[in-house]
């Protein structure tokens, strides 16, 4: 018996289904209570719409303007962004650092690719700041604004210092989580290529109605295994693969539905923004 398995058919017992997590009801009822059915999945066809950044990928940058001379002013004034979380989606390399340097740039701060595919980050120190200062609240020893001032923060001058803090999670997939600075300590590099799926490189599709199996140290009620395709992702596109022939046998009763979740190796689910999963297979 043919079986065509689709994230967006029709739940008959009401609720919603997602392209990672779906209820399917079948047209008939399958009796694997009084027989043993086994079900082996032919292919597995997914939306190429996995975001691999979500909440969790933010930076801070800080700047510390030091030695200020200027009367009545602290010895330092130190600037931060705060957390900047970036938007969800679905980035490359290219389009992750062009969205970073979007936000940097004018921090002077640079982010690249290096030519063996790691990623670097720059510093300016041989720029200038004007400011400007007023007569506060608490009383400065001058009335209204004065003239435009320049705080040389130049590399020789050792006034400025700069922060760039990037979370975990994007420190990995830049692959900085570990890194080496040049001579100036003006720019350092990854010593790790980037990983920019976070580590999730396969999708873990399991079915409630499946017997457990061991899968590594445990035993999970797992259909099948299909890799994740990077390139395309964002296109909107299907993927299909074909999983080897493996059969998994129906849990003894009489099944009217079928329950699924696509997951990765973390058990989280797999963040698809759109599209359904479609996966044909045969019931023996």
């Amino acid at each position: 018996m043919n079986l065509q398995i689709v994230s967006d058919s029709v739940n008959r017992v009401g609720g919603k289904n997602y392209t990672n997590e779906f209820t399917m009801s079948l047209s008939e009822v399958v009796d694997a209570e009084n027989n043993d059915v086994y079900i082996n999945v032919q292919s597995v066809s997914y939306p190429l719409t996995i975001k691999n950044v979500l909440n969790d990928c933010s930076f801070e940058v800080t700047i510390t303007f030091l030695n200020f001379k200027e009367i009545n002013q602290p010895s330092q004034i130190t600037f931060s962004t705060g957390k900047v979380v970036l938007p969800d989606g679905i980035y490359t390399l290219d389009k992750l650092i062009s969205a970073l340097n979007s936000y940097v740039e004018e921090y002077d701060i640079i982010i690249e690719k290096t030519r063996e595919g790691k990623v670097g980050v720059h510093f300016n120190f041989d720029i200038e700041y004007w400011y400007q200062q007023f007569k506060s609240s608490s009383g400065y020893a001058y009335d209204g604004w004065r003239d435009l001032n320049v705080f040389h923060c130049g590399a020789q001058f050792r006034r400025l210092n700069v922060s760039f803090t990037l979370s975990e999670k994007l420190k990995y997939m830049l692959g900085l989580d570990e890194v080496e600075f040049n001579e100036g300590y003006t720019a350092y590099w990854g010593k790790n290529l980037p990983d920019i799926m976070d580590g999730v490189n396969k999708i873990f599709i399991y079915c409630d109605e499946v017997e457990a199996s061991i899968v590594g140290d445990s035993k999970s009620r797992l259909l099948a295994i299909a890799p994740i395709e990077l390139d395309g992702q964002g296109s909107g596109e299907l993927f299909t693969y074909s999983p080897p022939n493996i059969r998994r046998k129906l849990i003894k009763s009489k099944i009217t539905e079928l329950h699924l979740s696509l997951r990765d190796s973390s058990s989280r689910l797999i963040p698809f923004s759109a599209g359904s999963v479609n996966i044909e297979c045969t019931l023996e």
